[in-house]
C-alpha cells in the first residue's frame, strides 16, 4: 500500500514533570490516555464483544475481563509457540489458567491470527485488540483480515504502536535472539492501512510501546 496523508490524533495529558497518568490515576473523562482505559471506552460506547490477538499468557485479556464487567465475550487468539526460552506448554497453560475465573465470558482461540479470523463473520466483532507480529507486511495483513470484522461503530485498536524497536524486540535482540533486530514496524503499517482508507488514527501515548484505535463510522468502506 502506497503512504497516504493519515490523520494522527495524539490522546495523551502529561502530568507534573512530564509523566504520563497511570491507568487509574485521576479522572477518566471518555478518551483513552492508557490501554487500561480502553475497555472502559469499549463498555461505554455499548461495545462488549470483542477480541485480542496476541495474548501469550493473557495479562491483557485478563485486564479486560476483570476491569469491565460489561464486556459479555472475549475471544483470546494465539497460535502460541515457544518464546524467549518458555515453552509452548507453559505459556498455553499459563493463559488457560488465568482466563478460567472468567468463565463462559472468555473464549480461547489457538490459531494463527489470519486463519482465525475466517471463523469470524464480517461485522460480527464490536472490538479487536491487536499485538501479534510486528513487522509491517504480517501487521497489514492482520489489518487486512481483521477490520472488516469490526461492525459498524466499532474500535480496532493495538500495541506496539512505534517503528524501530518496541521494548519486547529489544528485549530479544539483547538476549541474541536475531529475530528481534529489524522488527516493530507498527506504526508505519497502521497510517499506511488507515491512510488509504481515511480513517483517523488515535494515538495513545504509553511510551515505551504506544497504542492506537481507530473508530469504524457507519458510512465507511470496508
Amino acid at each position: 500500500m502506497s503512504l497516504k496523508r493519515v490523520t494522527i490524533h495524539s490522546v495523551h495529558d502529561r502530568g507534573p514533570q512530564g509523566r504520563l497518568p497511570k491507568a487509574g490515576k485521576g479522572p477518566y473523562d471518555g478518551i483513552p490516555r492508557t490501554r487500561e482505559e480502553l475497555p472502559r471506552f469499549w463498555a461505554d460506547h455499548q461495545l462488549y464483544v470483542g477480541a485480542e490477538v496476541g495474548v501469550y499468557m493473557a495479562g491483557f485479556s485478563m485486564h479486560i475481563l476483570n476491569s469491565e464487567p460489561r464486556i459479555r465475550k472475549l475471544y483470546s487468539i494465539d497460535q502460541w509457540c515457544d518464546f524467549e526460552g518458555v515453552t509452548v506448554d507453559r505459556i498455553l497453560n499459563g493463559a488457560r489458567k488465568n482466563l478460567a475465573p472468567f468463565g463462559e465470558r472468555s473464549e480461547i482461540v489457538h490459531l494463527p491470527s489470519i486463519e482465525a479470523s475466517r471463523l469470524f463473520k464480517n461485522d460480527s466483532l464490536d472490538f479487536l485488540y491487536l499485538d501479534a507480529d510486528h513487522d509491517h507486511d504480517p501487521v497489514q495483513q492482520d489489518l487486512i483480515h481483521w477490520w472488516p470484522k469490526i461492525k459498524a461503530g466499532g474500535c480496532l485498536a493495538g500495541h506496539d504502536y512505534r517503528s524501530g524497536g518496541c521494548s519486547r524486540c529489544n528485549t530479544m535482540v539483547k538476549k541474541g535472539d536475531p529475530r528481534g533486530m529489524g522488527r516493530c514496524d507498527v506504526e508505519r503499517a497502521v497510517n499506511e492501512f488507515f491512510g488509504d482508507l481515511g480513517v483517523e488514527v488515535h494515538k495513545i501515548c504509553q511510551p515505551p510501546d504506544n497504542s492506537f484505535y481507530c473508530l469504524k463510522g457507519r458510512g465507511e468502506i470496508k
